[in-house]
């Protein structure tokens, strides 16, 4: 029964971040070089501000249904009240974002309209984990990426893309993904009953407590997408595009961990009691992840060349070198996500939130000081950034643990 359920939820893990890596496949072969920088650089901005589109509204969901299955009611109820609010937020600020860059008010209001999709996918798939149903996890987690890849393949038949086409291709895609998103969760017939007739006190609340869920999932793809963002205001867009080729291909690597044990594990982690054997689960987790992330590095490092030249234009050349640096910092990541999802609660969550900040200033701080040596120097940064992560998330996970045992005790 485990093997099934966690062989799903990888399928539809591979699914979605194999159909994000093809449609940059897709674009970089249709954009020029620079273009496509920008749209990378505003990708990684959407994918920055995303979270706080969610506003940890469906993460916090996720935690408290877990604890309390009781009140699933009325935490669903304050969850999609929540996103309504927090997403209308967050298509404005992107849009503002995007308006003051280059690429004119027609694509920024375009790329903004991901987070409508996006938000009917946070709470689908939250309340899918809590039920542990992983068939629904499966092909929700699986549609807004397919259908991005779908219309925009085809749009590619049927008129020359340039920047202004593709941002009309994407919002097309976010309105079909949105009515497939939810006729999916309708039919997967959930068991609540919404009643958006919550007091405001309520909702104020719900909203306050999920702040932290939010800037965590903000800053843990701010980790890995504000090196792209870097690039182009540091170097230009043209090495945005290249950093960008080698980082999606990294982020592609991800999707095993964070499938494995943001998906899968995470509410089982939230279902741990505090004793000697709970606490050592994710610590041997995190040990089998680092010995994965090696493998995965290793791979990398070798297939760099065969990687980048079957896949981008002969113009990303220069993504190699970037990727074989890139690789090293896989076993890190991989061992952090293992106890990044078990600290994910009330107590520790602040922490977690204060070590993804510290790493973010060091990646800046390093980027600033090594600046002459061009986009290598973002992927150095990143490297010493994700064993900084790693090892702070280590003792933030023994302190938490140590004093719930303390706890109890008392």
């Amino acid at each position: 029964m485990f093997k099934n359920k966690i062989i799903r939820v990888l399928i539809s893990g591979f699914g979605a971040a194999g159909a994000t890596f093809l449609l940059q496949v897709v674009i970089s072969h249709h954009l020029t070089i620079s273009d496509f920088g920008k749209y990378a650089a505003s990708n990684s901005m959407l994918s920055i501000i995303g979270p706080l589109a969610g506003m940890g509204a469906s993460g916090l969901f996720l935690r408290k249904a877990c604890v309390n299955p009781s009140q699933v009611n009325s935490l669903a109820s304050l969850a999609s009240l929540s996103l309504l609010i927090t997403t209308s937020l967050a298509i404005a600020l992107s849009t503002i974002v995007f308006v003051n860059s280059d690429i004119g008010v027609l694509v920024a209001i375009c790329f903004a309209t991901y987070y409508v999709p996006q938000t009917v996918q946070y709470i689908s798939v939250a309340y899918a984990q809590f039920e542990e149903e992983f068939n629904s996890v499966s092909i929700l987690q699986s549609l807004l990426p397919m259908v991005r890849l779908i219309v925009v393949a085809a749009s590619t038949v049927i008129m020359a893309i340039n920047l202004t086409n593709l941002a009309l291709a994407l919002c097309l895609s976010h309105l079909c993904a949105f009515i497939l998103l939810a006729g999916a969760h309708k039919r997967s017939k959930p068991k609540y009953l919404l009643n958006f007739s919550v007091k405001f006190k309520e909702l104020v609340q719900y909203l306050r407590e999920s702040v932290n869920y939010s800037f965590n999932g903000t800053l843990n793809i701010a980790q890995i997408q504000i090196s792209t963002v870097f690039s182009i205001y540091l170097f230009g867009s043209t090495a945005s595009a290249v950093y960008s080729a080698a980082n999606t291909i990294l982020a592609a690597c991800y999707i095993l961990p964070n499938t494995i044990f943001g998906t899968y594990f995470l509410p089982k982690y939230h279902k741990l009691t505090p004793s000697h054997s709970s606490y050592m689960i994710p610590i041997r987790h995190a040990i089998a992840s680092f010995a994965g992330g090696l493998l995965v590095a290793l791979g990398l490092f070798v297939s760099a060349d065969l990687i980048i030249g079957s896949i981008y234009p002969k113009d990303f050349g220069a993504a190699t070198v970037i990727l074989r640096t890139l690789a090293c910092s896989l076993p890190f990541r991989f061992f952090s996500t293992a106890l990044g999802a078990a600290i994910l609660s009330e107590q520790s969550i602040g922490k977690k939130l204060m070590a993804s900040v510290g790493s973010i200033l060091f990646q800046a701080a390093f980027v600033y000081c090594f600046r002459s040596y061009g986009i290598s120097a973002i992927a150095c940064s990143y490297i010493f950034s994700e064993l900084l992560v790693a090892g702070l998330y280590y003792t933030i996970y023994t302190n938490h643990f140590r004093s719930l045992k303390i706890t109890v005790a008392e």
